[in-house]
C-alpha cells in the first residue's frame, strides 16, 4: 500500500526527490547489468520504450535546466527518474512525464489540497475527460473534511481524516482504484520517509522498471 502526499500547485523540490531516490540508487549501482555511464538521450529512449515519455513540449533543454548532462549520464536513470516525477520550474503545473509523479505525503496546508491531487492523478491515468466537479473542504482545527468528485457521471464522496498536515492515504488509495483501468494501475515506490514516487503503468512495465532500476514498485491497489 502507498504512503502519499501532494503539491497541488507546487512541484516537489528536486533535491527532495533525488534524496528519496538515493537509497535505491545505491543499491541499483551494484547491479551488474546497469551501465556505469549512459548518454542522456539513450536513457530517454530506454524509458520511452517502456511508455515513460516526456510530456509534449518538454525537451532535453528543459531537463538540463534542472541538472547538467554530466550528472544525468554518470548515474544513469537516478536523476532522470527523479526529474520525471517533478514539474517544470519554468512552467509551474507542467509535469515532465505524465505517468510519473513524486508525491509528498506531508502537504495538507489548504482546504482544497485534495482537488489538486485528484486532478494530477486523473492526468496521470488519462482520465481528465472522465472527471468533473472535484470539491474538497478541510477544517484543520476540527480535523474533519470531505472529498467529492464525479467520475463517469457517478458522484463519489469520502470523509477525509485530517491529521495535522498529513494526507489521508486511504482516501487517495480509493481515488487511485477508481482511476485505474483493466490493464494499468498505480504503482508506488516509497522513499522510506514522507514521500512516494508514483507510476501509472501496466504490470509488465512495472516489472521492467524494477529490473532496470532495481526498484521495488508495488501496486497501490491490488486486484
Amino acid at each position: 500500500m502507498v504512503e502519499l502526499e501532494q503539491s497541488s500547485a507546487t512541484s516537489p523540490r528536486l533535491a527532495d526527490v533525488l534524496g528519496a531516490l538515493s537509497l535505491v540508487t545505491d543499491i541499483a549501482a551494484s547491479v551488474p547489468s546497469r551501465p556505469d555511464k549512459m548518454k542522456l538521450e539513450a536513457q530517454l529512449a530506454e524509458l520511452a520504450a517502456l511508455g515513460l515519455t516526456l510530456e509534449p513540449g518538454v525537451t532535453v533543454d528543459d531537463l538540463l535546466y534542472f541538472l547538467g548532462r554530466k550528472e544525468y549520464e554518470e548515474e544513469p536513470y537516478k536523476h532522470l527518474m527523479g526529474v520525471f516525477g517533478t514539474e517544470l520550474e519554468s512552467r509551474p503545473g507542467q509535469p515532465v512525464c505524465r505517468v510519473v509523479w513524486f508525491l509528498d505525503e506531508e502537504y495538507v496546508y489548504e482546504s482544497d489540497t485534495y482537488v489538486g491531487i485528484v486532478n494530477r492523478l486523473a492526468h496521470m491515468s488519462g482520465s481528465t475527460d472522465r472527471l468533473t466537479k472535484v470539491e474538497s473542504e478541510l477544517n484543520l482545527e476540527e480535523e474533519t473534511g470531505f472529498l467529492e468528485l464525479t467520475l463517469d457521471g457517478k458522484r463519489h464522496r469520502r470523509q477525509v481524516v485530517v491529521d495535522n498536515d498529513w494526507l489521508d492515504t486511504r482516501v487517495l488509495g480509493y481515488i487511485m482504484a477508481l482511476l485505474g483501468s483493466e490493464d494499468r494501475r498505480f504503482y508506488s515506490m516509497p522513499d522510506g520517509g514522507q514521500g512516494v514516487l508514483l507510476f501509472y503503468v501496466n504490470d509488465d512495465t512495472a516489472g521492467a522498471i524494477n529490473r532496470l532500476m532495481d526498484y521495488t514498485l508495488e501496486p497501490v491497489v491490488t486486484r
